[in-house]
């Protein structure tokens, strides 16, 4: 993934940055993350170029001429269905090759459900893989930004769980997703850090000893 075509240098050291001021004043550990897609979506690829291919096949079949005439086209009637698996299978490598080349289309296939499965899955993999289910008073906070579905997703441990409640998090994600589809992810991370900053403030605020438990750096996968 190329960083500086969604989050700018600048951009991530605001990030880092931001992070590290909220847990300093807090007992919460933030970590935000960037994935171009929370899944490959193979299925989607190959059932909808399955489809084109099929359909794109019938056309030509359908638009070239048919003459006894010609040889090509008495080739084209003598063997149909094998003309067909031709035609096929070539329209099948090119429209692969598209979603290959521009994955985002996948998105235009894809329903409101299948991102939200698939966005929520990537979210606890992340999550468990990065340890924010083990910090000591359960406030690890992912914040994931998938460029696919273009949308913020936030993974709370218990401890926040039990203050702020799924209609929380959601409400968090609905005011960062307004930025990320204008394309300011930037705007839309920081607003989210700063969102939660007022709460962990008021419900956990820093211990007497309060290391740092988890990286501050904006990971990307």
């Amino acid at each position: 993934m190329k960083k500086d075509k969604i989050l700018s240098e600048d951009s991530v050291i605001k990030i880092e940055e931001k992070i590290r001021d909220v847990e300093k004043t807090t007992s919460g550990e933030i970590v935000v993350a960037v994935t171009p897609a929370s899944s490959r979506y193979l299925d989607i690829g190959i059932s909808v170029s399955a489809f084109l291919s099929l359909l794109s096949s019938y056309i030509c079949v359908k638009i070239i001429p048919q003459s006894d005439s010609w040889s090509m086209f008495s080739i084209h009637t003598d063997y149909l269905p094998e003309v067909m698996l031709s035609f096929f299978l070539i329209f099948f490598f090119v429209f692969n090759l598209i979603f290959f080349i521009f994955p985002s289309l996948k998105s235009l296939f894809l329903s409101k459900g299948r991102k939200e499965a698939e966005i929520h899955k990537k979210a606890e993999q992340i999550f468990y893989q990065n340890h924010l289910d083990r910090t000591v008073d359960k406030t690890g906070i992912l914040i994931l930004l998938s460029l696919l579905e273009r949308r913020i997703y936030i993974l709370a441990d218990e401890g926040i769980m039990s203050r702020i409640g799924i209609e929380g998090l959601e409400s968090y994600a609905k005011v960062a997703a307004k930025n990320i589809k204008k394309n300011n992810a930037e705007k839309g991370i920081l607003e989210t850090i700063e969102s939660f900053e007022k709460i962990l403030k008021e419900e956990f605020p820093p211990r007497k000893n309060n290391p740092n438990e988890l990286s501050d750096r904006v990971i990307f996968q």
